[in-house]
C-alpha cells in the first residue's frame, strides 16, 4: 500500500504495587482493660496493635508508674506484645501504663497517639 502509513497502536499498563502497609499504628486494645481494678499481682501486660510493630521502638516506648522491671514477650506477627513483671506487682495499688509516640509499625510510622491506660491490683 504505497503512500499510507501503517498505524500501530501501543497500549502501556502501569501497575503499582504497595510492599506495605504505611497505614498509622494504633493500639487496639489493652489487658488489664483501663480502669479495671483487683487485677491480680502477677498479671502480665499486654497490648494489641493494629499493625505489625517495631519491636525496639516499642519496649522503648513503654512505661509503668510506679516503675516495673521486666521481659516483653512478642507474638510471631508483632502485633501483640506482653509485658511480664520479674516480680509480683503491689497489692492494692493502681499502675499507669503508658506507650509513647515513639512507638512504631515495622514500616516506621509511628503511633498517632500516646497510649495511656491504668489499672489497680487487688489484695494479692
Amino acid at each position: 500500500m504505497r503512500g499510507r502509513a501503517a498505524r500501530c497502536g501501543v497500549i502501556v499498563l502501569v501497575f503499582a504495587v504497595t510492599a506495605g502497609c504505611s497505614c498509622v499504628p494504633k493500639v487496639e486494645s489493652t489487658d488489664p482493660r483501663d480502669g479495671e481494678t483487683g487485677v491480680g499481682t502477677t498479671r502480665h501486660i499486654s497490648i494489641m496493635f493494629s499493625e505489625a510493630m517495631d519491636r525496639e521502638s516499642v519496649e522503648m516506648a513503654f512505661r509503668t508508674d510506679p516503675p516495673v522491671s521486666g521481659a516483653f514477650l512478642w507474638s510471631a506477627d508483632d502485633r501483640e506484645v506482653t509485658f511480664t513483671p520479674d516480680s509480683p506487682l503491689a497489692p492494692n495499688t493502681t499502675y499507669n501504663v503508658s506507650l509513647g509516640t515513639e512507638a512504631e509499625s515495622e514500616e516506621g510510622v509511628p503511633i498517632d497517639d500516646m497510649c495511656e491506660f491504668s489499672f489497680t491490683t487487688g489484695s494479692g
